[in-house]
């Protein structure tokens, strides 16, 4: 079949590629959407693995940056010289003596003392199955220590350590009636005065303060002690020829006649067998009503302590007991009248309990509060009869002297430097309450004779060595310090935005730096330190007082991102206070200069060993910071590292013979007092002395002052006649004065 073809064919211009792309809808720049969309739950899935590759991505790189800044900075000093004692290697809990004597290990089955420098035992108290679990001690006298502790079956006892001899004084919980009550805190006074027992009994949880005859015990002791070196020296025979010179003499004493000795000479005599070593499985024990004495004393070189029965001891007094405040109910008036009636004036501050808001308006709010947060309520705890109950509230307290807000026993001498209060809060209360320990009354539990509202719940609370100044921490992260003594704060600071402060505490005023003023004269008060730890591992040192505006907030470590990171104890070295030690939840041991922010030193176990249980580590110091103690456990380089397990050693550390710490010890800082209060006539005296010291210097200068008088006054006379007369005479008087 013929196929016709047309000849001249025009040529056709193809489009242009702008054309093209705005023209065809199925152009993509994006080759991954040339594929179709996913159906569900595919496409579910497939976002989940990209999230998860993302993070895990994101982890990979944050570990990578976090290994090479670990490798690029430099570390300080690490120290292996320890020391271990494998007698000591199941111990609970240590402190140290406040004279840096003695170190004190909680074991379980007593307590035993050895000395801080040599580590050689001092003496032991043993008793068969006490576990001892914490262990607190005051300085009482020279060498005389009181020991408050608590053992597994929260029993609290005293103990006294007195001439190398440990000895039991009194069970603080002792059961009466079959109520059985466990006591889960006892924390003595800074001198032994006085003593509180956090007690525990179901649901309810309380404090009660005893009395402690401190001065009885120490006259008891020593008159004790004294009889026992009479008996171990006895004097010697006289001879006939003093015989002859004693015949006459009446009323003489002898020393080997135990009438001739105090009350307390009775205290020497055997103890029973039976007594030595049992236990008192619980307060209410038979055994427990017996009077107990203290086991078989050992023995210190060639010197044997004495045996005390503690029947003939003083006894301690109760004189406190402080409850948990009572949750708000409403007032059950009738009328807005009888409301109003029974409310006071609201010129004192006190616990909220006494108001005007009704039952009914407390059930309507009660009920709207649950509404919006019935899904939270379900976590909270159950009580026995199917109630909700929140947490149960635990106190925390400090010993306060006397000072200008509560001056009970401020003027009088026989209470001066002793505690005669007691600032109790309890956690999730906003409320600091301060009680009165030298009121007399019948009634042990009376209300708090002064109250401090403030504004977010408490969660640290620390005082100075003299009480004279108190510091709050808050769960909002901020921390507030006063002078108690005056009653005016003295600071405010909010040391994080995102956690609570959990730590506080006072350093000595020397380890700032701040020029002394040449005046006033007399005594005024430095700028303190105040220690400040959170629980998102802030750490900073924030000055308080007279001065502090002058210097600023040193920040030791910010925000750490890992639990890992976060300070577990934190401790300052008491002969050189501006050194602190501080242990991670990761068992790393720092020592800083908090006053320059600078890391010192690690201090490290050896390889074969790990701290035990690094976020409570078993760790003390003594010799004034010169030696520490730690708790470690053997690792098994076949497993993984479980807490308390393996075999435990006490390791010791000689920091003295750090070579970072030598600066340090070469330039000792004196204490400082925290605050001094100088009063209206030292002021004036002083001040009148200064005056006197400065005679001769201002003769001098009176001196110096009428002779340049003579100049000034031919000057002045001198421009007078050139004012009158118009002409300048000054030649004419000069040659005068040279003919």
């Amino acid at each position: 079949m013929p196929v016709y073809v047309r000849k001249n064919l025009l040529s056709i211009t193809p489009p242009s590629l702008s054309e093209l792309i705005s023209d065809d809808d199925d152009f993509l720049t994006d080759p991954e959407q040339l594929h179709d969309q996913l159906p569900q739950p595919f496409r579910m899935i497939d976002k989940i693995l990209n999230l998860l590759i993302d993070d895990a991505w994101e982890t990979v790189s944050n570990r990578e940056a976090t290994r090479l800044e670990e490798k690029s900075r430099v570390r300080p000093p690490r120290y292996e010289c320890a020391v271990q004692m494998q007698d000591f290697g199941t111990a609970n809990c240590m402190t140290d003596s406040k004279d840096g004597r003695y170190i004190f290990i909680g074991m379980p089955n007593g307590v035993v003392v050895i000395d801080a420098a040599t580590q050689s035992k001092v003496t032991v108290w043993e008793e068969e199955g006490v576990d001892i679990t914490s262990i607190n001690v005051s300085l009482v006298s020279v060498q005389m220590y009181l020991l408050s502790t608590v053992d597994d079956m929260g029993v609290a006892r005293l103990l006294f350590c007195a001439y190398e001899g440990l000895h039991l004084l009194k069970v603080l919980n002792e059961n009466e009636g079959g109520t059985k009550t466990i006591a889960s805190k006892c924390q003595p006074s800074n001198e032994g005065d006085y003593a509180a027992v956090t007690l525990e009994s179901g649901t309810d949880c309380w404090i009660e303060i005893h009395k402690l005859p401190r001065d009885n015990w120490i006259r008891e002791f020593e008159a004790a002690h004294s009889h026992l070196l009479k008996q171990q020296h006895p004097p010697k025979a006289p001879s006939p020829h003093d015989k002859q010179e004693g015949e006459g003499t009446e009323g003489g004493v002898d020393g080997n006649n135990p009438t001739d000795v105090p009350a307390t000479a009775s205290s020497l005599e055997a103890l029973d067998k039976k007594s030595i070593g049992s236990r008192s499985q619980s307060p209410s024990s038979p055994k427990a009503q017996s009077p107990r004495a203290s086991p078989t004393p050992t023995t210190s070189g060639n010197v044997q302590t004495a045996q005390i029965n503690i029947a003939n001891l003083s006894k301690p007094s109760l004189v406190l007991r402080i409850k948990p405040p009572t949750p708000l109910t409403g007032s059950n008036a009738s009328s807005a009248y009888s409301v109003f009636k029974a409310i006071d004036d609201g010129s004192v501050i006190g616990t909220g309990s006494n108001h005007a808001l009704l039952t009914h308006h407390l059930e309507l709010r009660k009920a709207a509060f649950n509404v919006h947060h019935e899904r939270d309520l379900q976590y909270l705890q159950k009580a026995a009869d199917g109630e909700s109950t929140g947490p149960r509230q635990y106190p925390n307290l400090v010993f306060l002297n006397a000072g200008r807000m509560l001056a009970a026993g401020l003027d009088s001498a026989a209470t001066t430097g002793r505690p005669n209060s007691v600032a109790v809060y309890w956690t999730g209360s906003t409320n600091l309450y301060h009680y009165n320990l030298l009121k007399t009354a019948k009634d042990i539990e009376h209300k708090a004779d002064m109250v401090w509202p403030n504004a977010c719940p408490v969660s640290a609370i620390a005082t100075s060595q003299c009480t004279s100044l108190i510091a709050l921490g808050f769960e909002d992260g901020s921390v507030v310090a006063w002078d108690k003594y005056i009653g005016v704060p003295i600071t405010s600071y909010r040391a994080t935005t995102t956690g609570s402060v959990n730590y506080v505490r006072f350093l000595n005023p020397g380890i700032l730096a701040q020029s002394l003023e040449d005046y006033p004269p007399y005594p005024t008060p430095r700028a303190s330190g105040l220690l400040v730890g959170c629980t998102d591992g802030t750490l900073c040192l924030v000055p308080c007082g007279r001065g502090s505006d002058d210097l600023s907030v040193i920040t030791l470590s910010g925000r750490q991102s890992s639990n890992d990171d976060l300070y577990s104890l934190i401790e300052p070295l008491p002969a050189i206070p501006h050194v602190i030690l501080t242990v991670k939840q990761n068992s790393e041991a720092m020592l800083h200069d908090i006053s320059k922010c600078q890391t010192l030193c690690e201090i490290t176990l050896p390889q074969t060993h790990k701290m035990t249980s690094p976020w409570t580590p078993v760790l003390a110091i003594g010799a004034e910071g010169q030696m520490m103690y730690v708790r470690g456990t053997q690792l098994d380089p076949n497993e993984d590292y479980v807490p308390n397990s393996g075999l435990t050693s006490l390791f010791v550390f000689q920091l003295r013979s750090f070579p970072t710490l030598d600066k340090y010890w070469k330039r000792l800082v004196e204490a400082q007092p925290y605050i001094v209060h100088v009063t209206a006539d030292k002021r004036v005296e002083d001040l009148l002395a200064e005056r006197l010291s400065q005679q001769s210097v201002r003769q001098v200068r009176m001196q110096d002052r009428w002779y340049k008088l003579r100049s000034e006054v031919e000057n002045v006379q001198k421009y007078k006649e050139i004012r009158t007369t118009g002409v300048d005479n000054t030649e004419n008087v000069e040659k005068t004065r040279s003919g």
